[in-house]
């Protein structure tokens, strides 16, 4: 790889890495020097910080995820990465409950369904023996094959 330090011009540097501290072990202000890079002639806070961004010019790239196969060159940003895998997980672990809770209760609600249908058709075959006894009742009393034919009322056929 070249270097790309300001006034440098290295070509084919072997150990990137090591070449890069040599531009950056004297430097008091913590200023990164790569050409093209975002933060160029940027002072950075501090001495660990800019030692790690230096080192990402270099490629170095030690940290890899075992989830997403990404690579990082900061520790720091690496291990954020990993937590937000773990907030997915314990998302996917609360979605998964709920989809189960959700599971359950529609059981719940199929059985309470079926119940309350069977009820229903059950009321519904004793409605229709109701109404046809009530046909035949009818159907005697204006063929006069009633034995109540004093009756003049239902309520009076009702209370016999």
């Amino acid at each position: 790889m070249d270097c790309k330090w300001k006034d440098c011009g290295l070509k084919n540097v072997e150990d990137l890495s090591n070449h890069i501290k040599i531009h950056i072990r004297d430097q008091k202000d913590n200023v990164c020097l790569w050409e093209g890079c975002s933060r160029f002639n940027e002072s950075n806070a501090s001495r660990g910080g800019f030692y790690t961004h230096c080192k990402s010019h270099a490629g170095d790239r030690n940290y890899k995820c075992n989830i997403c196969d990404i690579d990082f060159s900061n520790v720091n940003v690496y291990y954020r990465h990993k937590r937000k895998h773990t907030l997915l997980e314990k998302k996917e672990e609360v979605n998964i409950a709920k989809i189960s809770i959700l599971g359950d209760l529609l059981t719940f609600h199929k059985k309470r369904t079926e119940d309350l249908l069977e009820d229903v058709a059950f009321k519904s075959d004793n409605l229709k023996f109701i109404n046809g006894e009530i046909v035949e009742v009818i159907t005697k009393y204006i063929k006069g094959e009633n034995i109540y034919t004093d009756v003049k009322f239902w309520d009076q056929y009702l209370r016999k």
